[in-house]
């Protein structure tokens, strides 16, 4: 809990306008990622999403992905990642706007396309998203998979198999799985 009154006064520090947007979207990403480093129950956590979207609120009109540094930029796709789907939806023109520029790496710009299309129930495009299902991590069904690792190779990102192969080394314990005969009407019946 300490931590977490600790966080919450350095958002405060964000207030402060003699801060640039890079600087404000740096300390979004460490809060961010600092509150998922500890052993931290989920209503924690989503306090501080919550607190981390009203920072952002207050200047996301000025955010210019050229004027951000690169752990800036992450810091707003963290930040609306980690955002209910109506909050992301009208923001989602910013990380396009910063992949488009070139300011975003690859997997962050698939992975947010990808995130809005899970939680909207729809095929991903680059197949980014996982989900749990029988004790195993399976991929989210993929729209027009035998173009799969076309789509991948466009934006510079490995093979899905390579990507599941290293996903699977770094978290063995998931269990990541890719059925493609998996559909989201079977996801939706088995829950």
């Amino acid at each position: 809990m300490k931590k977490i009154v600790l966080s919450l006064f350095a958002l405060a520090a964000l207030n402060c306008s003699a801060q640039s947007v890079s600087q404000r979207l740096e300390r979004l990403f460490d809060v961010d990622q600092q509150i998922r480093k500890t052993e931290t129950v989920d209503s924690l956590i989503e306090a501080q999403d919550s607190v981390n979207r009203a920072v952002l609120k207050e200047f996301v009109a000025d955010y210019n992905p050229d004027s951000c540094s690169a752990k800036a930029n992450k810091g707003l796709y963290l930040v609306l990642s980690h955002s209910p789907l109506a909050f992301r939806l009208p923001m989602a023109h910013l990380i396009e706007k910063a992949w488009q520029k070139k300011r975003l790496e690859a997997i962050y710009y698939a992975s947010f396309q990808d995130g809005i299309r899970f939680d909207q129930l729809e095929p991903q495009i680059y197949g980014t998203q996982f989900m749990e299902m029988n004790g195993k991590t399976y991929l989210w069904p993929v729209a027009d998979v035998d173009k799969l690792d076309e789509r991948r190779a466009a934006l510079g990102l490995p093979t899905e198999q390579a990507y599941i192969d290293e996903l699977s080394k770094r978290h063995p314990e998931w269990n990541y799985t890719w059925d493609r005969t998996l559909t989201i009407e079977t996801i939706l019946n088995t829950q």
